[in-house]
């Protein structure tokens, strides 16, 4: 028995002077019994359950947030080509189109004062109820064939070039001032209602004797 308790003392000693040659920091390791293991892994997968859900919530708000923004490219200005542009201004009977390249700089600044318009006008209706457009057309997407018909039938010699088109009449290039402004208030003035003359009926939206 003495033999015993000299043994057990040698192993206790020997643990602690493991654990002070290791600063104290290192303990003896204990094996974890069936019990502990099964509650270390119910807690691990919790933490892992809820990281999880918590990502799939911000996706979701994310989502959320990209569907209520505007889409970007709903713009008031119009894009039209070669193909499009009669239908456009069937619909809309008047239509302000800026031909235009990507590699025109001049493009560039007149375009941003073209948009600007564009913005002031959404949505405001003229003669017969329908709204103005203003276009791009970007030649550089056209074809070579379709981009010599286009600047011929227009008389398109220089860039940017800016023709008001409205249905049933000849085409009439731009000739006020290309900014913002200068582009807002001659279309304002291309397109208002006209104003009925005294002694005069209003018939189908135009003034008429």
């Amino acid at each position: 028995q003495g033999d015993v308790n000299t043994t057990d003392g040698r192993v206790a000693a020997d643990q602690c002077c493991q654990a002070e040659e290791l600063g104290g920091q290192t303990q003896p390791t204990l094996p974890r019994s069936p019990e502990r293991r099964r509650m270390m892994r119910q807690k691990r997968d919790k933490s892992t359950g809820m990281q999880k859900r918590g990502g799939g919530l911000l996706l979701l708000a994310l989502a959320g947030v990209l569907l209520a923004a505007p889409a970007a490219d709903a713009e008031a200005v119009g894009m039209v080509d070669a193909t499009s542009l009669e239908a456009a201004v069937e619909a809309h009977g008047h239509v302000l189109v800026m031909f235009t390249t990507p590699w025109c700089g001049k493009c560039r600044q007149t375009g941003s004062n073209f948009k600007w318009a564009a913005e002031q006008l959404e949505g405001v209706e003229g003669v017969g109820g329908k709204t103005v457009l203003l276009a791009f057309l970007d030649l550089d997407k056209e074809d070579n064939e379709s981009a010599a018909l286009l600047k011929l039938r227009f008389g398109v010699t220089t860039l940017p070039a800016l023709l008001w088109l409205q249905q049933g009449h000849d085409a009439k290039p731009f000739d006020g001032a290309a900014t913002a402004n200068g582009i807002l208030e001659w279309v304002r003035a291309k397109f208002a209602k006209p104003a009925l003359v005294p002694g005069t009926v209003k018939l189908d939206g135009a003034g008429g004797v």
